[in-house]
């Protein structure tokens, strides 16, 4: 699997709305639910994708 293609069409648009939900300053977003999801998928993607091996 290449790098571009990591994540599927329908995860792509759940990662878009999640970052969404932060972008706004006037309406912050104070649950940390958005946050662990991205750091979840941040996770996943670099575990996939290093080349470090411990």
């Amino acid at each position: 699997m290449n790098k571009a293609s990591f994540f599927d069409k329908k995860e792509k648009d759940k990662i878009s709305s999640a970052v969404k939900k932060l972008t706004y300053a006037r309406k912050p977003y104070l649950e940390d639910d958005v946050y662990d999801y991205l750091t979840d998928q941040i996770c996943l993607y670099y575990q996939q994708n290093s080349s470090v091996s411990n």
